[in-house]
């Protein structure tokens, strides 16, 4: 957890590997905050580096009580 996301370690099933998963916390909803996490995975979508992260798919998913960034 750090100041606005969660991220979680998981298993990507197509193709196999492992992933990080990282989500909005609910308590920091808001128009901004919203605009800056999607910035950020646009901005680090663009970056190639060892050190870095890829991006394969950012949007939002519904676990039933709403959209989650």
């Amino acid at each position: 957890a750090g100041g606005m996301g969660l991220v979680y370690e998981a298993r990507q099933e197509k193709p196999n590997r492992q992933v990080a998963l990282k989500f909005l916390q609910p308590s920091c909803y808001s128009e901004q905050n919203l605009w800056r996490f999607a910035n950020e995975s646009e901005a680090q979508a663009r970056l190639q580096h060892p050190g870095i992260a890829n991006v394969y798919a950012s949007g939002s998913f519904d676990f039933g009580y709403g959209l989650q960034p």
